[in-house]
């Protein structure tokens, strides 16, 4: 894990295999930052590593509400970061996606409701690319046809 002054970043090691890498930032800046290190918050420090590995972010209390953005990715960290940046911030536009992933379930024999693919196991699943322009993707989303 990492602590750059504006996000934290770093990966998860998952079933031995598969690395899960993470971009987070928040949108007030810490008051302070650090590592856990013995139990205790390390700010001389900005990485961290092994086992239980974390990052500790200090918020003033008069802060008020706290808001965190992430990336995942399974290629990198400047990939989570990317697709933090690619995040739908269109209310209109993420309802159309919500609306074509309904039409699209309602037309199948046997449907499922939209998901996120899992990281391990095997089951059916119906994803959208949240980068791109789901109109592009498919044929009659956002009721316009192409």
């Amino acid at each position: 894990m990492k602590w750059d002054g504006k996000a934290v970043s770093g990966y998860q090691n998952l079933d031995f295999r598969t690395k899960v890498f993470i971009y987070l930032e928040s949108d007030i800046k810490p008051s302070s930052a650090g590592v856990l290190k013995d139990g205790q918050a390390d700010e001389s420090l900005t990485e961290a590593a092994g086992r239980n590995a974390a990052i500790i972010l200090s918020f003033p209390a008069r802060a008020g509400t706290l808001k965190l953005r992430y990336g995942i990715s399974f290629i990198d960290t400047d990939q989570a970061k990317k697709n933090l940046e690619r995040e739908i911030k269109e209310p209109l536009l993420e309802t159309n996606i919500i609306r074509s992933f309904l039409r699209m379930t309602e037309q199948m024999e046997n449907p499922w409701m939209p998901t996120f693919p899992e990281i391990t196991g095997d089951s059916r699943r119906m994803n959208s690319n949240h980068g791109k322009n789901p109109c592009s993707l498919v044929r009659q989303t956002c009721g316009q046809t192409r």
